[in-house]
């Protein structure tokens, strides 16, 4: 008989600074994170952090856990995880985050807040095939600028909600031939004054590994979007030393081949070619579903010799 075991972790951490930080207030100011971590054997594991972030709050050596980058200050939240793996090949991981900004900040003139939920599904049926799901739900709250009733432009706080799905699969059809594709589709909705849009983006990844040493890797992908606020990101394989992480946005389609050749252990080539995007616009700069411009061609290439010893 397997009996289930336990593992319980607290932390708690207290980050003070004096009032001589902060010349205009007369008192300490106190930011604080909460952590609570529990293991059920290999079932399991869930995780809750509570931080609270003052509105002056200034930190010395770098940027704590919170929803916006840069300064940590003017935000409280909480912050829950879970990881399950209820059987063999299938694992499941989600997380919920609410979170607040009590002060007004410069580009929003009051209090806001939201929410944030993702849940991430991982199937293996084999060693050679993979299904992914994800589902991804954003509520929060932002400032924009709409006409009033007069005409004049003005600054409302608005509920932005964005939605996403993705579907992709990982396919090992040989030990040299690999196959892997994704589907994203992406929904923005206002809650109160309009501007709702949408997207989609779909790429095939094609990888070969014809002699020992040597790999190719090429990718297809098509995009749709109503506007840049519905734009999806995908990163791509570049030469070493690049990242590529593209928010691809109105309508085109993009393709690129890498080639990677190994001759010795202490020498890599690596070589990329162009990455050219067709793009349809019209003479407004607005993506049209008909062709009424010249397609806008950007493209990217290079190659570096890599030696390490």
């Amino acid at each position: 008989m397997q009996i289930c075991s336990a593992l319980i972790m607290i932390t708690f951490t207290i980050t003070l600074i004096s009032s001589a930080n902060l010349p205009a207030r007369n008192q300490e100011l106190s930011a604080g994170l909460g952590a609570l971590y529990i293991s059920l054997s290999k079932f399991a594991e869930l995780v809750f952090l509570y931080r609270h972030y003052p509105e002056d709050f200034s930190q010395v050596h770098s940027f704590g856990f919170g929803e916006n980058n840069g300064n940590t200050q003017n935000e409280s939240g909480l912050y829950s995880g879970l990881s399950v793996e209820p059987f063999k090949g299938l694992e499941v991981n989600a997380y919920f985050d609410q979170f607040k900004f009590p002060y007004r900040t410069y580009s929003n003139p009051a209090s806001t807040s939201g929410n944030d939920f993702l849940t991430n599904v991982n199937y293996a049926f084999n060693k050679d095939l993979t299904l992914n799901f994800r589902y991804k739900s954003k509520n929060k709250e932002d400032t924009r600028t709409v006409q009033d009733e007069s005409g004049r432009l003005v600054k409302k706080i608005d509920n932005r909600s964005q939605t996403n799905f993705r579907l992709g699969f990982d396919y090992d059809i040989t030990d040299r031939f690999k196959l892997r594709s994704r589907y994203d589709y992406v929904f923005v909705k206002y809650d109160l004054f309009g501007g709702n849009n949408k997207g989609s983006l779909f790429f095939t990844d094609l990888r070969f590994n014809p002699a020992m040493g040597v790999s190719i890797s090429t990718r297809f992908l098509f995009f749709e979007t109503d506007s840049y606020d519905s734009r999806l990101y995908e990163y791509e394989e570049d030469i070493r030393g690049v990242m590529s992480n593209l928010g691809l946005y109105g309508k085109g389609r993009r393709w690129y081949v890498m080639v990677k050749f190994k001759p010795l252990s202490y020498v890599e080539i690596s070589v990329n070619t162009p990455k050219p995007i067709w793009t349809e616009q019209n003479q407004s700069g607005r993506v049209t579903t008909l062709f009424r411009g010249i397609p806008i061609i950007k493209s990217t290439s290079g190659w570096r010799f890599y030696f390490s010893v």
